[in-house]
């Protein structure tokens, strides 16, 4: 961006405290990452407990915000129990964030690229 005169900080700056981006970031996780994760191949629909507790866990803010499955066993279906443990881990946060360009610890900005 600098033969337009503004640096990417700058630039990064400007779109972090607009209104309007986090708008269209809360949109990306409400209408496109939560429903992605929800209905993932390997997203277990025994109980439903699971999917229905994949929400929006931070509303964006500043160009960020966070989605997350928020019932206690999410953490045992992402990373497994261990062996000699009955649930192998299905990492299906990592594998919802890699479909959009991201990972689980990095994220995924609107351009599909980790942060």
């Amino acid at each position: 961006m600098r033969r337009l005169g503004i640096s990417d900080d700058e630039l990064a700056k400007l779109i972090s405290a607009n209104a309007q981006v986090d708008a269209a970031i809360d949109q990306f996780m409400r209408d496109v990452l939560v429903p992605a994760w929800k209905n993932h191949p390997d997203t277990p629909v025994d109980s439903g407990d699971y999917a229905a507790s994949v929400k929006i866990v931070k509303k964006a803010r500043r160009g960020k915000g966070a989605v997350a499955a928020t019932d206690f066993k999410s953490v045992w279906i992402e990373f497994g129990t261990g062996e000699p443990g009955p649930t192998k881990a299905y990492g299906i946060a990592e594998k919802v964030a890699r479909k959009f360009g991201g990972t689980l610890d990095s994220g995924v900005d609107l351009k599909g690229k980790s942060e």
